[in-house]
């Protein structure tokens, strides 16, 4: 879809001028002739992204397919929806997916132009709905599977965020000591005379140092984290053996394999439930997994299977994946309930997540207050000490 900047002569003969949007030159050539408008110039303009969030696209497929399943038709739908849009931006969008329904355009062809709303995921479910006729149950999966997804995602998030955040609250309360309440003290300490412990020292030396190198430390510390992020982003060999070092950490290793086990289940097994191939599903897969080393191993597994090899046997060779996985792949293999299996999978990963997050974040709650405290109890004892020895000495 194209914004064209648009000049005519009316009917009445007046010139008039605006703004369209359309699929090609001529079909907003069409949209001007359906208004009268003669001797049309067309300008197209450039495109402007809409800033729309996952959980916006993820209401906008919630609400088409509740729509469709009551016996509306998907033009009448789209337009249910736009009705009911406040905000500009998903608005905008709706509107261009129901013009270009209008002009003929199936919906999977829609959808597909625009990869940065909708994941390959979601676009495999539109195909095969519309081939299948079932649009609704599928929009409906699909809204399922981006939901479940962002619980997981929000999940890791928290079990990430809360460590951090406490970090970072301990270390600016450690600068504001060292910067605004030591110099006070050793004020204090210089009337006070005699010669200043060795863990006073040490305090005030850190002090002074960050008075006189704050600017240069601040730097330091941005470099430090902004360099790997970059490399991370830019270096493919760099992002694979973060991605690797992640992975053999013992708790966090743990629970990115369950969580990768959890996503992968539960997208093949919406999948096989459409009768979308699975080689098809394992490519779905592998673009929503970020782990490069993930990924690989999933591109193998696809591999494999092209090759006439079982799921369960591919998934067996790959040592990323928990026996347990392998086991219930195989016992859905020979039981001809695969796509039945694969969701228990995924239910039972999902759950251990969870549980894992709730775990960790547990065994993390006193480990932090003893660095906070340590961090705290250090330099009140630094601070405090040459006090105590002015008192025990009169």
């Amino acid at each position: 879809m194209t914004l064209y900047y648009w000049r005519g002569v009316s009917e009445a003969g007046i010139a008039v001028r605006g703004q369209l949007r359309a699929t090609s030159r001529n079909g907003a050539r069409e949209q001007l002739r359906l208004r009268r408008v003669t001797t049309p110039r067309l300008v197209p303009l450039p495109e402007q992204l809409f800033s729309i969030s996952s959980t916006q696209i993820t209401l906008f497929i919630r609400q088409l397919a509740t729509l469709l399943s009551s016996g509306l038709t998907l033009s009448r739908a789209l337009e249910g929806i736009i009705q009911g849009l406040s905000d500009s931006q998903p608005r905008r969008l709706a509107e261009d997916m129901a013009l270009e329904l209008q002009q003929g355009a199936p919906f999977s062809e829609i959808v597909a132009a625009r990869p940065q709303y909708f994941d390959p995921f979601l676009i495999h479910l539109v195909q095969s709905g519309e081939h299948a006729g079932q649009l609704p149950l599928l929009l409906a999966r699909g809204a399922e599977h981006r939901e479940r997804s962002r619980a997981l995602k929000r999940q890791a998030w928290k079990a990430l965020s809360y460590p951090l955040g406490v970090f970072l609250f301990t270390l600016t309360i450690s600068l504001f000591l060292l910067l605004q309440v030591v110099p006070q003290f050793e004020v204090l300490f210089h009337n006070l005379g005699g010669e200043l412990p060795l863990l006073t020292r040490r305090i005030l030396g850190s002090a002074h140092f960050l008075q006189d190198n704050l600017a240069t430390v601040m730097l330091s510390i941005t470099l430090s984290l902004l360099l790997p992020l970059l490399l991370y982003r830019i270096s493919t060999p760099f992002r694979t053996g973060v991605d690797r070092l992640l992975l053999s950490f013992p708790i966090v290793g743990t629970t990115l394999r369950e969580v990768m086990v959890a996503r992968l289940s539960r997208t093949l097994a919406t999948l096989q439930e459409t009768a979308i191939p699975i080689h098809m599903g394992l490519t779905t897969s592998a673009r929503m997994t970020n782990n490069l080393v993930i990924r690989k191993a999933i591109n193998i597994v696809r591999q494999e299977i092209t090759q006439g090899v079982t799921l369960s046997r591919a998934l067996a060779e790959q040592q990323l994946f928990p026996p347990i996985a392998v086991q219930m792949v195989r016992a859905g293999e020979e039981s001809g309930q695969l796509a039945h299996m694969l969701g228990r999978l995924a239910d039972y990963y999902e759950e251990e997540v969870e549980h894992r997050i709730q775990q960790l974040t547990t065994m993390l709650e006193p480990l932090l207050i003893l660095l906070i405290g340590g961090m705290v109890g250090v330099l009140a004892v630094a601070l405090y000490q040459p006090i105590f020895q002015l008192g025990h000495h009169l």
